[in-house]
Parts: structure tokens; C-alpha cells; sequence
């Protein structure tokens, strides 16, 4: 599995993607273009080889409430994604690597307690 996290905060309020989101989860060996990959975009690419893309589905969860619109109930998304890797808890030298590069392989185990859901703070 490989996750696209945002390395900024995106503008646009409360449902726009924040720093630290799980943006996407691909398979591993997954294709990105030259605004997703590389040390000047706005995302980086953290691999975990041998995890399935299942496994990560939840990191795509968002959060949303009802609104009234004209009298019609809609949906506002009010976090754009549930999970994060919050990029103060990232280890110096892997901050070191995303940045030089746009990308780290790190095992499960390594990544696990990095990947937290920001209602409950609780980590994989």
C-alpha cells in the first residue's frame, strides 16, 4: 500500500484536505505524476510494501453533518479526511527523506502508531 499525504494545509476551510491527510491509498508500485511526487509539490508519498489497499480504505473517510439548504437536508463535509500523519510526530530523518525526496518506505510496523483518526487520536 502507498498513501499520498498533504504536506500543507490547503485553503479553502473546514473540508479542505489539512496537513498530514491520507489524500489517497494506491497499490504498491503505484504511478504519480510530476504535482504529486517530488521535494516542491504539496504532497508526499509514504510506501508500506506488502499492506493491501483494503487495509486502507478507511484512511479515505471523511466527516460530515446535515445542513439545511432551502429547505432540502444536504451534506457538508466538515473534515475532509478522518486520518492523518501528523507531521510533528515524524521521525527527523524520515522528515529529512520526504523532503529531499517526496517519498519513504517504511514497514508497518514502523508506520503503524504514526497513522492517527483526529476524533479519537487512537493510532493503528
Amino acid at each position: 500500500m502507498e498513501v499520498l499525504i498533504r504536506k500543507i494545509d490547503n485553503t479553502g476551510g473546514d473540508g479542505a484536505y489539512k496537513r498530514g491527510d491520507i489524500v489517497e491509498v494506491r497499490e504498491d508500485g503505484a504511478m504519480y505524476g510530476s504535482r504529486e511526487l517530488g521535494p516542491n509539490t504539496n504532497f508526499w508519498v509514504v510506501k508500506i510494501p506488502g499492506i493491501a489497499v483494503s487495509q486502507g480504505d478507511k484512511y479515505l473517510d471523511s466527516e460530515e453533518e446535515d445542513v439545511d439548504v432551502d429547505g432540502e437536508t444536504a451534506k457538508r463535509i466538515v473534515k475532509r479526511r478522518l486520518w492523518q500523519i501528523p507531521i510533528a510526530d515524524i521521525p527527523q530523518g524520515v522528515l529529512d527523506e520526504l523532503n529531499a525526496t517526496g517519498e519513504t518506505t517504511q514497514t508497518w510496523n514502523a508506520i503503524r502508531n504514526f497513522i492517527k483518526n483526529k476524533n479519537t487520536q487512537e493510532t493503528e
